[in-house]
């Protein structure tokens, strides 16, 4: 249950530094799913992050039920990503 927490987190974290470094103009996004998001404003876009968030660890905790192992790993594998990234925005922001 705490990877999902820390995903979550992770996830409002992201996407309040994401869009603060691009109106800063000293990044864009990378992710091309979210390219169209980060054009709305943040009242709109951060609700429909979490939105997909939310759809995402729906699911695993469906699939939880079946393969627990497997979205145990995932969970933990998507945490580190996230964290990898955040460390990445305050790289981005030190440096800038």
């Amino acid at each position: 249950m705490i990877p999902f927490f820390a995903i979550i987190l992770f996830s409002i974290a992201d996407h309040i530094l994401t869009y603060w470094e691009i109106n800063q103009g000293i990044a864009r996004e990378a992710n091309p799913l979210m390219i169209g998001i980060m054009d709305m404003p943040i009242e709109v876009s951060l609700p429909v992050r979490l939105l997909w968030t939310g759809s995402l660890l729906s699911l695993f905790w469906y699939l939880s039920k079946h393969r627990p192992l497997l979205v145990k790993r995932s969970a933990i594998f998507l945490t580190a990503i996230y964290g990898v990234v955040i460390l990445y925005h305050f790289l981005i922001i030190a440096i800038s």
